[in-house]
C-alpha cells in the first residue's frame, strides 16, 4: 500500500522538482551572460532567450525521454547498454505509464508557473525594500531627500518584468505542445490553460506590480518564432516512430518471466525490415515532406528576396578625399 502512494505521488514529486530547477535556470543564466558581455541589451535577451529554452527543453523533455530508454536490441554493448539501463525500447505502453505521464504531469505543474514567479518576485522585493529601508538609508539619511529618484524606485517600485524568461517559458509550452500533442493529447487543453493564465495574470502583474517595461525590439519575438519553426518537423519525425509501434498497433508482444524485464520492441531504425507498413505512418511521412519542402521554398524565397533587396552602400569619395589633405 505504501509502495502504491508512493508511485501515484512519484510523478507529481519528480514534476515540482523539474519546475524548481526550471525557476532557478534564469537566476544562473542572467548573471552568467552579463559577465560574458555583449555590446547591445537585445542581444544579451536573445542570448539569454534562447539558452533557457535549451535548459528547460532538455530539462522537460530529454532527460526523461534518455532516462528511461533502453537500446539493449542494438550490437552496441559498449556504450549504449552502459548508460541508458531504463526499461523502454520503443513508445510503448511501459513508456506512456512512466515517461509520458511525467511529461504531462510536468507540464500541468508548470501551468502555475506564473503564479510561482510571481510569488518569488514578490519575496525578492519585499527583501530588497527591507534591506534597503534598514541598510542603505537609513544609516545617512541627510544624503538622500524625498525627492531622490533612485531612492523612489528601490522603496516604492515595483521588479522589472523578464520579457526574455517568459518569452523562453511560452517558447517551451508551445514547442512541446506541437512535438508531443499526437501523441499525449492531453498536451492541447493544458497548453491552452496555460497561455490563458499566463496572459491574464500578465496583464494584471503588469498593471499593478511590475515596473513599465522597456520598449523592446522585435528581434527577440523573432528568434523564438524562429525556433518553433523546428516543432513541426521534430514532431513529426517523433510522431512517425511513435505509431509505428508494434506493440500498441500489431498487438506484438514478447513473454515476461520476471518483473521489470525489459521486453523488445521488434522496431529498429537500423533495421528497415522491422519498419511496419501502416497506412497512417504513410500520411504522416507524406506531411514530413511536405512541411520540409515547404520550409525549402520558403528559405529560397527569403535568400533571393535578401539578395535582390541589397540596399547599395553610399560611398563618400568628397569625404575620404578630403581626409587626405
Amino acid at each position: 500500500m505504501v509502495h502504491d502512494k508512493f508511485s501515484s505521488s512519484y510523478y507529481w514529486i519528480t514534476s515540482v522538482t523539474v519546475i524548481i530547477y526550471n525557476f532557478l535556470f534564469p537566476l544562473i543564466t542572467k548573471p552568467v551572460m552579463s559577465i560574458a558581455g555583449f555590446h547591445w541589451k537585445t542581444r544579451e535577451e536573445m542570448m539569454i532567450s534562447f539558452t533557457l529554452f535549451v535548459c528547460l527543453f532538455m530539462d522537460t523533455i530529454l532527460l526523461p525521454f534518455f532516462i528511461g530508454a533502453n537500446f539493449v536490441e542494438y550490437q552496441s554493448k559498449d556504450f549504449l547498454d552502459k548508460y541508458f539501463v531504463g526499461k523502454n525500447t520503443d513508445f510503448g505502453v511501459e513508456w506512456y505509464k512512466e515517461v509520458g505521464i511525467k511529461i504531462v504531469a510536468t507540464m500541468i505543474v508548470f501551468t502555475f508557473n506564473p503564479l510561482i514567479d510571481f510569488i518569488a518576485d514578490y519575496i525578492e522585493l519585499c527583501a530588497h525594500r527591507w534591506y534597503s529601508r534598514n541598510f542603505v538609508y537609513n544609516k545617512n539619511p541627510g544624503k538622500y531627500d524625498k525627492n531622490d529618484f533612485l531612492k523612489y524606485l528601490d522603496l516604492n517600485a515595483g521588479p522589472e518584468y523578464s520579457f526574455e524568461t517568459k518569452l523562453a517559458n511560452t517558447t517551451m509550452l508551445v514547442f512541446v505542445t506541437l512535438m508531443l500533442g499526437p501523441m499525449l493529447p492531453l498536451l492541447y487543453p493544458v497548453a491552452l490553460v496555460s497561455i490563458v493564465v499566463q496572459y491574464f495574470t500578465d496583464k494584471v502583474f503588469l498593471t499593478y506590480f511590475f515596473r513599465l517595461p522597456p520598449k523592446y525590439s522585435e528581434r527577440l519575438t523573432l528568434q523564438n518564432i524562429k525556433m518553433m519553426l523546428a516543432a513541426p518537423v521534430l514532431g513529426l519525425m517523433v510522431n512517425y516512430w511513435a505509431f509505428g509501434n508494434r506493440q500498441m498497433f500489431e498487438n506484438k508482444t514478447d513473454t515476461i518471466s520476471t518483473m521489470g524485464e525489459v521486453t523488445y520492441s521488434h522496431h529498429l531504425i537500423t533495421h528497415m525490415s522491422t519498419m511496419p507498413s501502416y497506412t497512417h505512418l504513410n500520411w504522416i511521412f507524406g506531411m514530413l515532406v511536405l512541411v520540409i519542402l515547404l520550409y525549402f521554398v520558403i528559405l529560397m524565397y527569403l535568400v533571393i528576396d535578401h539578395r535582390t533587396n541589397i540596399k547599395p552602400v553610399k560611398l563618400l569619395p568628397n569625404y575620404f578625399n578630403s581626409l587626405k589633405i
